[in-house]
């Protein structure tokens, strides 16, 4: 995309796919990390909340 090299990125989603308007999806944030392509990754977890898992990924593209 756009995003220019050693740019810091913050990206979060999440597994709640049984809302349509949730269409980009990750089941586990290793599947967030891999659409990234990040090349220095500061921060990577998931939080459980009732329904789903949220996931954030912080780093350098």
């Amino acid at each position: 995309g756009n995003i220019q090299p050693g740019q810091l990125c913050i990206f979060q989603s999440n597994n709640y796919n049984e809302l349509e308007d949730h269409i980009n999806c990750h089941d586990t944030v290793d599947d967030l990390l891999e659409q990234c392509q990040l090349n220095t990754i500061l921060y990577a977890d998931s939080i459980n909340l009732t329904k789903y898992d949220r996931h954030m990924v912080i780093g350098y593209k």
